[in-house]
């Protein structure tokens, strides 16, 4: 249990750092559809727990939309 939540808590981390190294922001519509992809993926594999890759894959882009969204 330990290990997957600090692989969560590293995949989010991972999303903000991504979102840093970027030089130009995405409009505001393409953060709306990275937050929505990403909400739905932790939500199917919260139902499905063999999917853990895709909530990891889901963190990953709810940290980056949400750097981003921050910083406009």
């Amino acid at each position: 249990m330990g290990a997957r939540l600090a692989a969560l808590l590293l995949a989010w981390l991972a999303g903000v750092a991504l979102q840093l190294q970027r030089r130009e922001l995405f409009a505001l519509v393409a953060y709306g559809g990275i937050t929505l992809a990403g909400t739905a993926s932790v939500a199917i594999a919260w139902r499905w727990r063999r999917l853990f890759v895709l909530a990891l894959a889901g963190l990953v882009g709810l940290g980056f939309a949400a750097a981003g969204l921050r910083s406009r």
